[in-house]
């Protein structure tokens, strides 16, 4: 009893820090369009309203983050149904507009929703899978403070916090550990890491997909995956991932060390910075190559910002680690 309110006290701080993070990010964001607001084209209306329409799309998408493990296929199935007609209205609104605009802004707006259909058939996929996974029901949890001098790893059982539940796989609701999976444990699994906080995580193997929500002040080492990596609310951390698609929102003051086929994709981020993936552990190459994934075909370089439209000028919201 005592553990459970331990959890339930940790998991609001999360929220709460989370939900202050992404108010200080609105206040800019509106700071910003009112600054331009005084002076407007016909581009910056359509922008504007594009961006509107976009950011409601891109938190339902979000939204299924938090909510999902609260709710049945069929609540899935019908959130997605509104994302798609919302897609529709927005296509049908661009292809509108195509007359009035410069070919650019266009083109722009074409490239991201076509990042945003990409982004919602990724998390239909993870979501609604066509084939069910076995997860295993135990992972190991080292003590970060370094009290077990054995270095023995502790066993927790599925029924702790620890655990997300029996769809998914990974840890949740955790301050100052040391976390590790083995290539057996996450082999072809999805990997939630959700509310951890002053941790670090080790994940050697070859997961399917990983979704990251809430950590802080945390380092991450990920061996390959081979779909997609979900992040969604990340502070002051480091990440070392390698994937063939990577979507990252609502993240401020975080290091990405990353090996992607594709573009790496940002929305409503601040100070983020991104290197070349670098970590090797013995059986990586194997894993790799189950991945899908080749170390000298990375697009590290190559971010793609959501909220910065202008094609002759790079975003300011990210930028490249020089180290």
């Amino acid at each position: 009893y005592v553990m459970a309110e331990e959890n339930i006290d940790i998991q609001r701080r999360f929220e709460k820090r989370h939900q202050d993070m992404l108010l200080m990010y609105e206040k800019r964001r509106l700071e910003r369009l009112k600054d331009i607001s005084e002076k407007v084209s016909n581009s910056d209306v359509f922008l504007i309203t594009f961006n509107k329409e976009k950011r409601e799309i891109t938190e339902l998408l979000n939204s299924l983050n938090s909510v999902e493990l609260l709710m049945n296929k069929l609540d899935i199935s019908n959130l997605f149904e509104t994302i798609s007609q919302k897609m529709l209205i927005l296509q049908k609104f661009v292809s509108d507009s195509a007359s009035d605009l410069p070919s650019y802004d266009i083109r722009r707006a074409q490239e991201i929703l076509s990042e945003i259909r990409n982004s919602i058939n990724l998390k239909r996929e993870l979501l609604l899978p066509k084939t069910k996974f076995a997860f295993k029901s135990r992972v190991k949890i080292t003590e970060k403070n370094g009290n077990n001098e054995c270095g023995l790893k502790k066993v927790i059982d599925s029924t702790e916090s620890s655990l997300l539940s029996d769809q998914t796989f990974g840890f949740s609701n955790l301050v100052g550990k040391s976390l590790s999976l083995n290539p057996s444990e996450c082999h072809s699994k999805c990997i939630n890491l959700i509310n951890l906080q002053d941790c670090t995580v080790e994940i050697k193997g070859c997961p399917s997909a990983m979704q990251i929500q809430n950590i802080s002040n945390t380092i991450v080492h990920c061996g390959p995956i081979s779909r997609a990596i979900f992040i969604n609310g990340c502070y002051d951390s480091a990440l070392h991932l390698a994937c063939q698609q990577l979507r990252i929102h609502s993240t401020f003051n975080t290091n990405f060390y990353i090996l992607v086929r594709s573009k790496a994709v940002i929305e409503d981020c601040e100070h983020v910075g991104f290197g070349e993936y670098m970590w090797r552990y013995d059986g990586i190459t194997e894993h790799m190559q189950e991945a899908g994934l080749e170390f000298n075909v990375n697009n590290w370089r190559n971010v793609d910002d959501f909220n910065w439209l202008k094609l002759n000028e790079k975003s300011p919201n990210w930028f490249i680690i020089n180290e």
